[in-house]
């Protein structure tokens, strides 16, 4: 079957090449580009005219920038366009409008861009506004990752550089794309997740990806996309974009500094906390969102809470329930945990970790469990069915709880609810645990 499929992907290739090659009106034609940010040089600290109309005054940018768009470069232009490098162009073209607010200039190869005989002291080059890059550590991306999640108008567009060590990495295939999520952290204990996407058809570019991710290993990123802050996760997230560049020759101060401390012991101890975090979904540094809770344990027993109509301050109301209330043993020295439960979150439970066909317990319909009407009962089969699903599976389960009040209504539900329930990761836990007790 799996060489079937391959003949057919094969086959399917080579007529779908000999109908472009057949007719050019489907060639897609492109051109090579290089864009920059420029910045007007500067000798002197900038200053602004004393303006006494204000009616008069305009806003004159401190650091006044344009995009240069380079299309064909030549190697000379190529060569003279290094960052902090001045440079004297003639010929430019210059679009009508802005954008981002910045002149948009234009080039091709036979535009003249030449080195400054004498280059700018770093003085005058910092008066330019032009700053040195260097490497942020990933508490920087977490500022910025969050500050995406907020508002999203704040996280659009901005790359930053950063560096970082390898403590994970995943791969998934969805569609036409290589998914690839890697994971890394530093000296802060935070946890960063880059994102990239490769296509199925670009072997080179996976396979070489695939060789740098190396636990352990020390990644240093220019440009990448910040995304926003992921709280499931509690990692914040970056992108691999267009402009994305790995730094490969480790000469920058930080990557250094970051190599010596990923060989250390606290390194190792580091590692073992933020993987243990990130399994148990505990955050390290951040409490809980309020109200939410964890209980760990297992279900004792399910039931059906169904509410008929009151009498409520002389009127009647109907309220009925659409949820279960689940029963969690967290164990000696603990109250038996009750928690209300909703239908989804049932059914996303069974069908991500539970196993019905290992103990026949296939009769419970699911999808039939989670399409009920809020006001008919699950048949008294599939109630059982489901409590013998679950308190017979053995599975310990991480329990994420958030508690609420309802009230006005004539009923109050001090029932904390069910966000999510999955399987406990004992050895997550265990290694958390032991970490925090040790000084």
């Amino acid at each position: 079957e799996e060489r079937r499929n391959s003949m057919v992907t094969d086959m399917t290739r080579r007529v779908v090449d000999a109908k472009i090659q057949s007719n050019p009106s489907l060639t897609r034609s492109s051109m090579s580009f290089l864009r920059v940010t420029v910045k007007a040089l500067q000798t002197q600290q900038p200053h602004m005219e004393d303006i006494n109309d204000e009616d008069d005054a305009v806003a004159i940018p401190s650091h006044p920038s344009a995009t240069l768009t380079v299309w064909r470069m030549s190697e000379d232009q190529s060569n003279a366009l290094k960052e902090g490098s001045a440079v004297r162009i003639k010929g430019l073209g210059v679009k009508s409008e802005l954008r981002d607010d910045m002149l948009q200039f234009s080039a091709n190869d036979k535009t003249r861009i030449q080195l400054l005989p004498k280059q700018p002291s770093s003085r005058q080059l910092q008066l330019s506004g032009f700053t040195k890059r260097a490497f942020a550590p990933i508490v920087r991306a977490h500022v910025l990752s969050r500050k995406a999640a907020v508002d999203r108008k704040a996280g659009d567009g901005v790359h930053i550089d950063f560096a970082g060590v390898l403590v994970r990495s995943e791969q998934e295939q969805q569609g036409m794309s290589h998914i690839s999520c890697a994971y890394l952290t530093d000296e802060s204990g935070l946890l960063l997740r880059l994102q990239r996407d490769i296509d199925t058809g670009d072997d080179s570019a996976f396979s070489g990806w695939t060789k740098i991710l190396e636990e352990g290993q020390v990644l240093a990123l220019k440009d990448v996309l910040v995304l926003p802050f992921d709280g499931t996760a509690n990692c914040a997230v970056v992108s691999w974009s267009q402009p994305t560049v790995q730094e490969k020759a480790f000469t920058s101060p930080r990557v250094r500094s970051l190599q010596k401390w990923a060989e250390s012991d606290g390194a190792q101890r580091t590692f073992a906390t933020v993987l243990a975090s990130f399994d148990t979904g505990l955050p390290l540094y951040t409490r809980l969102p309020q109200r939410t809770e964890i209980a760990i344990g297992y279900v004792l027993a399910i039931r059906f809470r169904y509410i008929d109509t009151h009498e409520f301050g002389g009127q009647y109301s109907n309220i009925s329930s659409d949820h279960f209330e689940v029963d969690v043993d967290a164990g000696s020295g603990s109250d038996l945990v009750c928690a209300t439960c909703s239908r989804a979150v049932l059914s996303q439970t069974i069908e991500l970790h539970m196993d019905r066909k290992e103990n026949d317990w296939s009769s419970l319909d699911v999808k039939d469990l989670l399409q009920k009407r809020n006001d008919v009962a699950p048949a008294e089969n599939h109630l059982n069915s489901l409590n013998s699903l679950f308190c017979r599976s053995g599975i310990l389960f991480q329990v994420t709880l958030r508690r609420h009040r309802v009230s006005g209504l004539g009923y109050q539900n001090d029932l904390p609810e069910v966000l999510q329930m999955t399987p406990a990761n004992l050895r997550a836990l265990s290694t958390l645990y032991l970490m925090a007790l040790k000084p």
